[in-house]
């Protein structure tokens, strides 16, 4: 089973251009450092990634690459 939603998951983001990774309200630096890091990945091979999150990042996360291009999602 778990193939099959790694196989559609892979197949979803050959096919994407864009690709938007959400984090939630207050996120980890463990969470935060793991979103940048795929949104870095995936600029690699040419996709636009942006990572959303509902609250402002936290100012202790500021060593993080790529963390002043974080988005305000305010949900809906």
């Amino acid at each position: 089973m778990q193939t099959n939603v790694y196989s559609t998951i892979q197949e979803l983001l050959t096919k994407a251009k864009q690709v938007a990774i959400l984090v939630g309200e207050n996120p980890s630096l463990d969470s935060m450092a793991a979103a940048l890091a795929l949104t870095l990945a995936l600029e690699r091979t040419g996709k636009n990634a942006q990572v959303l999150c509902p609250t402002a990042p936290s100012v202790s996360f500021g060593n993080l690459i790529g963390i002043q291009n974080v988005k305000r999602n305010r949900g809906g």
